[in-house]
């Protein structure tokens, strides 16, 4: 979904370096975080905690670890991006901790100055199911090209007040984002 972020954005928002690591917890990222930090950027982008909810990490663990992330990045001057954990396609006995989770997130944007969080599970849930729509996700879980385009633009608007885009918009060929959505070149796998 950065893809989206980057083009609505004008090509403001490319990263230093993807220090993200697929399968992860919230204990592993913590261990290598510094690497992170230690590059100084305006923003650090934390996607964490669905691999905690699915090897069993009670949900006290998770949230004292996003504290202590979120705490290690805003005192190191640069603003955390907390991105919500993302609804699965079919109902499992883990979406109570990913509610609760996902609220212990959204509160670290009203407890410590320079945390933002881009409500990424409302983005792609069916308010009527609480589950991902089906073509918003390519496996249930990770996001497909709509799902992406729509996480992305959930991110843009979070953090529009902090950057100066680039309007890449200009007349002609219709519609525009319908047109980008149809190209593989913009999908939303990692």
């Amino acid at each position: 979904f950065f893809t989206w972020v980057n083009f609505l954005s004008g090509g403001i928002m490319n990263p230093i370096k993807n220090n993200g690591v697929g399968g992860n917890r919230t204990d592993q990222l913590l261990a290598r975080l510094q690497a992170s930090i230690d590059l100084k950027p305006r923003f650090i982008y934390i996607n964490i905690g669905a691999n905690d909810i699915g090897q069993g990490i009670s949900t006290s663990v998770i949230n004292s670890n996003l504290l202590e992330i979120a705490t290690r990045i805003t005192k190191a001057g640069i603003i955390c991006i907390f991105n919500t954990i993302t609804p699965h396609e079919t109902l499992t006995t883990r979406i109570l901790a990913t509610y609760e989770v996902n609220k212990y997130i959204k509160s670290l944007q009203n407890s410590i100055k320079n945390v933002l969080v881009v409500d990424a599970f409302s983005s792609i849930v069916n308010p009527s199911t609480d589950l991902a729509f089906s073509l918003h996700t390519r496996d249930g879980i990770h996001p497909s090209t709509i799902g992406a385009y729509k996480m992305g633009v959930e991110f843009y608007k979070t953090i529009n007040k902090y950057i100066t885009p680039i309007s890449l918009w200009s007349g002609g060929n219709g519609d525009v984002i319908n047109n980008l959505i149809s190209n593989p070149c913009m999908l939303g796998g990692t």
